[in-house]
């Protein structure tokens, strides 16, 4: 940075001095010079003055709104306080009556026992006292309490929906289950290990199972022994084996049908279609222009098939050799 010299400080001073003193002598002359237009009116010239000195209007209506006035209907509602102690003393008087009336069956009872007739009521049972009923806290949090105004409930509510959002992103973030804290913070709920005496048993439970299937295997495998066919070296089988047992519902004097025993419309027909054909193979028919195997064919006629065809043979083997004299 250069240093500024004494005389150049005391030139900007007065620089700045003159600024400013032109500065209020403007703002002076805007204070000074006169208006332009018409001034607007304030509100307290659009007042309508009453003629009537005893008339007061809607404003003095005004002033009582929201204020303790006489009610319109006689009607009123019990207060809720008043009627839970109403039903605590109800609830205390059939208490004692209960008391009272179980003090003297108490006493007949012990009459009894002296004089020895007591046995024969042995089987009856004395009647259960009533106690006092404590109001359990609702589980159904978003119901409107009696009493609750509709401000405090619909604020209840968004608390609450506020609270099971929080804890249902913190169990996702953490997979698990989030708990809230009587201070009103929020935790992890920590899951109970199985005590010692509960993985004995689910340990024991694990070897009765295993053991169970072991010996079912070991059974199964046991039964299927007695289905097994052992067949000695060089037996020889020239037929399947025969069904001796019946089918179900069938006659053992009429010996009873087997399976495929049958005769069948289809099964006719098939057998005249399977004779058809055997007999049209042992005909040789056969239509024009269709070969014939060797297998079938008389002595005479493989005879001449052969001929003919060493002739073929013997036509090919010159053709070929001519061509290969002229190619050398």
């Amino acid at each position: 940075m250069s240093k500024i010299s004494n005389t150049q400080r005391r030139r900007k001073n007065k620089k700045f001095d003159q600024f400013r003193r032109k500065l209020r002598e403007s703002q002076k002359n805007v204070k000074n010079a006169p208006r332009i237009g018409k001034p607007l009116k304030s509100i307290k010239h659009k007042k309508l003055k009453s003629v009537d000195p005893f008339y007061h209007g809607e404003r003095k209506d005004m002033l009582f709104v929201g204020k303790d006035q006489k009610p319109t209907s006689l009607e009123q509602e019990i207060p809720r306080k008043a009627l839970e102690v109403l039903e605590l003393m109800k609830q205390t008087e059939q208490v004692k009556k209960g008391r009272m009336r179980q003090k003297q069956k108490n006493k007949n009872k012990n009459k009894l026992k002296n004089s020895g007739i007591c046995e024969e009521n042995k089987h009856k049972q004395i009647p259960n006292v009533p106690q006092l009923e404590v109001e359990e806290p609702k589980s159904n949090m978003y119901v409107q309490r009696p009493g609750e105004s509709d401000k405090r409930f619909l604020h209840r509510l968004n608390e609450e929906s506020k609270k099971a959002m929080l804890m249902a992103k913190l169990a996702d973030k953490w997979d698990a289950e989030v708990v809230e804290t009587e201070d009103g913070e929020y935790k992890l709920k920590k899951e109970k290990k199985p005590s010692e005496k509960k993985r004995r048993r689910e340990a024991l439970k694990k070897e009765k199972k295993m053991q169970k299937k072991e010996e079912k295997l070991i059974d199964g495998y046991q039964d299927f022994k007695t289905f097994e066919d052992r067949v000695e070296f060089g037996e020889i089988v020239h037929a399947p084996p025969s069904l001796s047992a019946l089918p179900r519902k069938a006659n053992r004097e009429e010996g009873g049908r087997k399976p495929g025993s049958k005769s069948l419309i289809l099964k006719d027909i098939l057998i005249s279609n399977k004779v058809n054909n055997d007999n049209q193979k042992s005909s040789g028919s056969r239509k024009v222009g269709q070969t014939l195997k060797r297998k079938l064919m008389s002595p005479a006629q493989q005879v001449i098939l052969d001929s003919e065809r060493e002739r073929v043979i013997d036509v090919y083997r010159k053709i070929r050799d001519a061509k290969q004299k002229k190619i050398n």
